[in-house]
């Protein structure tokens, strides 16, 4: 045993000789209390560092607050994990055990880093290491990003019609970015500690507010090519955006692998189109799809045709500017008088989303694949997804395909009219009256030169059946 200050260290366990040969654990008293931790080392020098570390903030501590988390961090060992919080990102992006990511989720888990540093710089800036985070503060930033933003009205100021942007505040962010930013957070301490407990795994998860895209009906996207020969339509680059919707449609890439296209990634011998998607670059998922007749045509009409450079170079460049800009263009061919296709579904919480999209030509390629009877399987491997998602989010069954289902059920033997059985029995038990005029028939058509015969006999098997 050995004391110091306001604590001491202790073996618990003896060998055969009395000798101690377990953990150190590590008893002192805080503010009147007594702490008894174990260090989770046999190392003597080991335990004495990590009682060093706990002694000296808890006998510095001066406050209720201080004293608390003391007591986390103790009660967690003081994890060896002892990073500043501006080196945790390359630190996350170091480790071999983090799973593999696209550059976009990437940025995005950098994002919401970012935006948790700066909170805490603006509201715990005592904190300076990440082995210093509890769940106290997991919870209060948890509440800081899902509370609404209010505009802040002045003393005396009059109603007034709010902009977008403090509209979109006072929406608040949806469930679904909320889940994502806490899940990410999450990950990166994961893979920090090399631990499945983290401050965030106890922040309870929002249930998600679903708008889903719509599909195009085939006449729906009849009525978006026909528009390109609406002088109504004025857009720059038309010939192109044009291009980019054939693309979309007739491939199910999304708009920012479609508009970075090149041609060394259309194959015309062999009719394929090859792609690496950005969502599944991290993981090196590409994709190839068979080159559409329309779309070859299309894509022979394309003005320029440079050997590795991009298909459609005016909207490359623009939507390396402006992405929103792209967007807008094709949000016009949807609101043409022509198209009508300006549905909005309002949101509680987040921003409102036009019920059609660049996007919806994704989801009606998927759903016209499937309705079609492409295997699930097959359809992965063209737009990159795995089956799951395609069947969560994007296959949604036609009413054709639904009433082929329907049709496929066997006959049944139910009057629809009044519910009751009908007794069906072969010919060879029915009584000899029946098989007569069966007989009588048969024979009456065999002779009906004019077909008469057979014209009133259908009529009377058209007729609704009455059952005594």
């Amino acid at each position: 045993m050995k004391t110091t200050g306001k604590g001491y260290l202790f073996q618990r366990g003896r060998d055969s000789k009395g000798n101690p040969t377990g953990n150190y654990s590590l008893r002192y008293v805080i503010h009147g209390k007594t702490k008894l931790i174990s260090l989770g080392t046999a190392n003597k020098i080991k335990a004495e560092a990590k009682r060093d570390e706990i002694l000296t903030p808890a006998l510095m501590a001066t406050s209720s607050e201080k004293v608390t988390r003391h007591i986390a961090e103790a009660r967690e060992l003081l994890t060896d994990v002892k990073y500043t919080l501006e080196t945790v990102w390359k630190q996350y992006l170091k480790s071999p055990k983090r799973p593999q990511s696209s550059e976009g989720t990437l940025e995005n888990y950098k994002r919401c880093w970012d935006m948790f540093v700066k909170w805490l710089e603006e509201n715990h800036r005592n904190i300076k290491k990440v082995n210093q985070i509890t769940a106290k503060e997991a919870e209060a930033y948890a509440e800081h990003v899902w509370m609404k933003a209010e505009p802040k009205k002045k003393k005396g100021e009059e109603e007034k019609e709010l902009t977008a942007e403090e509209k979109k505040l006072a929406r608040g962010i949806t469930a679904n970015t909320f889940n994502y930013h806490i899940q990410a957070l999450n990950l990166i301490f994961k893979i920090i500690f090399n631990k499945l407990e983290t401050p965030f795994t106890g922040i309870e998860r929002k249930k998600e507010e679903k708008i889903n895209r719509k599909n195009f009906s085939d006449e729906q996207l009849k009525k978006i090519f026909a528009s390109f020969n609406d002088p109504l339509l004025i857009i720059p680059n038309k010939a192109e955006i044009k291009l980019l919707c054939y693309i979309g449609a007739c491939t199910g890439l999304r708009l920012v692998d479609a508009v970075h296209m090149k041609w060394d990634q259309v194959d015309f011998a062999n009719k394929m189109i090859s792609a690496l998607p950005i969502k599944t670059r991290g993981i090196q998922r590409n994709v190839h799809i068979p080159l559409h007749p329309e779309l070859k045509v299309q894509l022979d009409l394309a003005e320029t045709k440079d050997k590795g450079g991009y298909v459609m170079p005016s909207i490359v460049e623009r939507y390396q500017q402006n992405p929103d800009g792209i967007v807008d263009d094709f949000h016009k061919v949807l609101d043409l008088k022509s198209v009508g296709l300006k549905e909005i579904q309002e949101a509680k919480r987040g921003k409102s989303r036009r019920l059609y999209s660049f996007h919806s030509l994704r989801h009606s390629f998927a759903s016209f694949a499937a309705n079609a009877g492409v295997p699930i399987t097959t359809l992965a491997s063209i737009l990159g997804d795995s089956a799951r998602t395609l069947e969560k989010y994007y296959i949604k069954a036609s009413d054709e395909s639904k009433t082929k289902a329907v049709m496929a059920l066997p006959a049944l033997t139910v009057s629809s009219e009044t519910g009751t059985v009908i007794d069906v029995k072969p010919i060879s038990v029915l009584s000899n009256n029946v098989k007569h005029a069966l007989n009588v028939i048969k024979h009456a058509l065999a002779n009906d030169k004019t077909g008469e015969l057979k014209k009133e006999l259908i009529k009377i098997l058209q007729l609704p059946l009455e059952v005594n």
